[in-house]
């Protein structure tokens, strides 16, 4: 999914989203915010694990006197799954938002290269920033899905000099040079954590990938011990650096920055900690 937050000169406030605890550092530069109003919600587990967000909702920080309401205009959370967009709709956000915030926020069900139902939806308002984390861009499995989802964000949702973060795969992982991220994690589940485990594993060595479209077959599998499980290949893009580059000079945008990871303290060439590709996009 993808998301974008609409905030009022220097108030910018509430950024819901995956990364870790540095999140808010590293686009700092782009966007105008007090970091201390930024609510980070965790995508990872302890071992950088790669995929969707392995934590619960209530491992997401609160508000409370640490992390003061923010002065938020709006915010929209965009996903394609209806099942996804009414889980968080009843569950999550009432949980990480005090009462009474709901209704600056509303989570919307549409495809991210058209984003018809969220145009649709917000007036005149224009969004500061908008996120794709945790790979959501390499859903966008050809260059003109890629160019017609930044397009949209340009023209019809994103205010001048407003921002795109994506965080992709590091290239040394895309080249299969260094294996950067986990691809498999377990979680408690039950309740309050009980004794059965799920095991999430994204992707296996011998998925099929298409080296002219560049697209990866991800096997992506659930299961709980002795339990039984589910499966699915989920059809990913894999993007160089390069090819971002370029591709956001087609729809209207500069790189302004890079980080190999969620954190602005590691480059992208970092040979010790970068394992993500993290470009900030700015409408030009």
């Amino acid at each position: 999914g993808t998301g974008g937050w609409d905030c009022d000169g220097e108030d910018m406030g509430l950024v819901f989203a995956g990364g870790d605890d540095d999140a808010g550092d590293y686009v700092s530069d782009c966007v105008s915010y007090d970091e201390d109003t930024v609510v980070d919600y965790d995508g990872y587990d302890d071992d950088g694990a790669d995929g969707p967000a392995p934590r619960s909702p209530a491992d997401g920080p609160s508000f409370d006197e640490e992390w003061p309401v923010p002065a938020v205009s709006g915010a929209v959370a965009v996903d394609l799954s209806e099942e996804m967009a009414a889980y968080c709709t009843s569950t999550v956000l009432p949980e990480l938002l005090p009462a009474g915030l709901e209704s600056r926020f509303r989570y919307v069900v549409d495809d991210m290269k058209t984003l018809e139902q969220t145009r649709g939806g917000g007036g005149e308002a224009r969004f500061d920033t908008a996120w794709l984390l945790l790979g959501s861009a390499a859903h966008l499995l050809t260059n003109g899905d890629f160019v017609s989802c930044l397009s949209v964000l340009r023209r019809e949702l994103l205010s001048d000099g407003g921002t795109v973060v994506l965080e992709l795969p590091h290239p040394q992982e895309t080249f299969r040079v260094v294996d950067c991220s986990e691809s498999s994690w377990e979680v408690p589940v039950g309740p309050d954590g009980g004794e059965e485990v799920l095991r999430v594993t994204w992707g296996e060595d011998d998925d099929d990938f298409d080296p002219v479209a560049q697209v990866v077959r991800k096997s992506v599998t659930l299961a709980v011990r002795e339990g039984g499980g589910v499966r699915e290949v989920v059809p990913m893009r894999l993007y160089t650096s390069q090819e971002v580059d370029a591709l956001a000079a087609a729809a209207g945008y500069e790189v302004a920055m890079t980080y190999g990871a969620m954190d602005g303290d590691v480059s992208m060439d970092d040979p010790e900690d970068a394992h993500r590709m993290v470009c900030v996009l700015r409408v030009v």
